[in-house]
């Protein structure tokens, strides 16, 4: 009997909570990043990883787009809080949306992400609504998608 394995936290499905830094050491929940409509999460792998800088570039490019339908982006690394201040010094746009230090993985292993990039869209309900599972080749969803899916959230 072949079993299929479902990547990810299922739809409809609760979120856990959690409380991570950002790259200047600040204390961020999951409350505090919620917008009016809920949020974005994105997670990808390690920050220098070339695809992984193009997600970044994606994220940059499209935050804004997310904000204004009151859903900001938040992404959560597999990295140090210094690698993550490292990237923002160097960075040649400012990243306009929080990046969280998930040292020791709870956070991705709690989100059942551990093995793949991708974003989450959470509702201000804390139930997750949607997913994005990337694979190497695919930078992100398409931007449209994701704002549609958004727009569909009461």
């Amino acid at each position: 009997m072949n079993e299929t394995i479902e990547l990810g936290l299922p739809i409809h499905s609760s979120v856990p909570g959690f409380k991570l830094l950002d790259h200047q050491q600040a204390q961020v929940t999951l409350e505090m990043i919620m917008g009016k409509r809920g949020a974005l999460l994105a997670f990808i792998g390690g920050i220098w990883h070339q695809s992984s800088v193009r997600r970044i570039f994606w994220l940059q490019r499209h935050a804004y787009k997310f904000s204004m339908l009151e859903t900001p982006v938040t992404l959560i690394l597999r990295e140090t809080i210094s690698t993550l201040n490292g990237f923002h010094m160097s960075s040649p746009l400012p990243i306009p949306f929080p990046t969280l230090a998930d040292e020791d993985g709870a956070v991705h292993h709690a989100y059942k992400m551990d093995r793949h990039p991708g974003v989450l869209l959470i509702d201000k309900h804390y139930i997750l609504q949607e997913k994005w599972l990337m694979p190497t080749e695919r930078v992100f969803p398409e931007v449209q998608e994701v704002l549609k899916t958004i727009q569909g959230i009461t």
